[in-house]
């Protein structure tokens, strides 16, 4: 690409499109086909792609599971959180199908460093954004935020439970998780919510929905 920028090399298609994008600042549409989806520009793109590695490459050379999984990492969020169903599946010898995943919202976790160990029970994540709503870590519940675009999450506990999981909260709004924001548009793996994740909140999840706040797991532009 560089020697094509200079008019040193025969350019293709997929090349003069790949030079272009990176000019406009843009992830090149076939890094995105063979890669994952984003909405980044590629200057972040390229700071979160290291992030991603490093994550992996620590994960690899301890040989144990994190205390805290970073799912703005994951190639496939979906398939962490199908794992962690499929792990709690062959520990009760039931099928996947009848396990569910609870959420909990760990208002005080906001860092991996902020924690000692592993929980004693199901997984915790970070990574995950709210688009359009920010969390009150002294409420626990959903607020609004006007004029603030993304906050980071707090750290959400992922519980398996067979069965349908209770919920005590008078409203719970089950908002949907999405691996960018880039989510209008045709069908595509990009634009199907990788899960709903239930958070309480003192008005009716509708107002929510008109909003529409939503999760996503990929940060803001870095």
């Amino acid at each position: 690409l560089q020697a094509q920028g200079q008019g040193l090399g025969a350019r293709d298609a997929e090349s003069a499109e790949s030079l272009a994008s990176l000019l406009a600042g843009k992830v090149p549409q076939h890094w995105i086909d063979n890669g994952y989806p984003t909405a980044l520009p590629v200057a972040s793109w390229l700071v979160h792609l290291k992030r991603r590695v490093e994550f992996l490459r620590v994960w690899y050379s301890k040989g144990v599971d994190p205390p805290c999984h970073d799912i703005s990492h994951y190639f496939s969020p979906l398939g962490f959180l199908l794992a962690v169903r499929r792990a709690a599946s062959r520990r009760t010898a039931v099928s996947v199908d009848e396990v569910t995943l609870v959420h909990q919202v760990e208002s005080l976790i906001s860092d991996p460093a902020d924690l000692l160990g592993s929980p004693a029970e199901g997984v915790l994540t970070l990574g995950c954004f709210l688009q359009g709503a920010r969390w009150d870590i002294h409420t626990h519940r959903l607020e609004f935020a006007p004029g603030e675009a993304f906050s980071a999450l707090p750290a959400i506990r992922f519980v398996p439970m067979v069965g349908a999981a209770p919920n005590t909260n008078i409203y719970t709004y089950s908002c949907p998780l999405y691996r960018t924001c880039r989510r209008p548009g045709p069908r595509g793996a990009a634009r199907q919510p990788v899960s709903m994740i239930d958070l309480n909140t003192v008005v009716p999840p509708e107002v929510w929905i008109l909003e529409e706040v939503s999760l996503v797991c990929e940060p803001p532009e870095i």
